[in-house]
């Protein structure tokens, strides 16, 4: 009984040493697993967080280019729609002031009209830079440049071809008034305004 007794403890001490070695194994393996699965994990997330940071520096380049672009085109093409203008009404002028009436003869108020008319026209292609960077240009702030444009536009050819513009011909185009077009020319700037605080902010 006493042999069973003892060899029974032994197997008993043999079994719990051996499960120890083994339990202190296994937690040294599972440390190790742990520990590359945590620097792998680090790993991955640094190269990620790179990746991200490197985007986003991509996208803060490029929306800062946006914006200097559509400043760059707001500073060229606002003061030619200032000027543009100041020649549309320009003409409207020589027909309503009666001391031009006095001091120039018809022929030169017809001259003067017609290089009026012609500079404004040429004022007027400031819309080909506009519609070269349109994709720089915010739509609402688009739209109302493209109005004022179309404005004089077709203040010129009603002024240039009177005629064609009267009964019996039926035509929408009409002159717009130097209210209308200084009211719209302040609407761009203020678009404007808001479309550079926007980007700025």
């Amino acid at each position: 009984m006493e042999t069973i007794a003892i060899v029974l403890a032994t197997l008993s001490t043999l079994i719990t040493a051996s499960f120890a070695f083994w339990s202190a194994a296994n937690v040294e393996r599972l440390k190790s697993q742990s520990a590359k699965e945590i620097h792998d994990l680090t790993s991955s997330f640094r190269t990620n967080l790179e990746k991200i940071k490197l985007e986003m520096d991509r996208a803060r380049k490029a929306y800062e280019t946006h914006v200097y672009r559509e400043y760059d085109l707001y500073e060229s093409v606002y003061p030619r729609l200032v000027d543009a203008y100041y020649s549309i009404i320009a003409f409207r002028a020589l027909d309503s002031d009666p001391f031009i009436e006095s001091i120039l003869s018809e022929d030169e108020i017809k001259q003067r009209r017609s290089e009026n008319l012609d500079r404004s026209d040429k004022l007027l292609e400031f819309i080909s830079d506009v519609e070269r960077k349109q994709a720089f240009i915010p739509p609402d702030v688009y739209s109302e440049i493209e109005k004022f444009w179309r404005m004089g536009v077709n203040t010129s050819m009603v002024r240039r071809f009177p005629s064609l513009f009267r009964p019996p011909f039926e035509q929408d185009l009409r002159e717009a008034s130097s209210e209308e077009l200084l009211t719209q020319l302040k609407l761009i700037a203020m678009q404007i305004r808001r479309s550079l605080s926007i980007a700025n902010s």
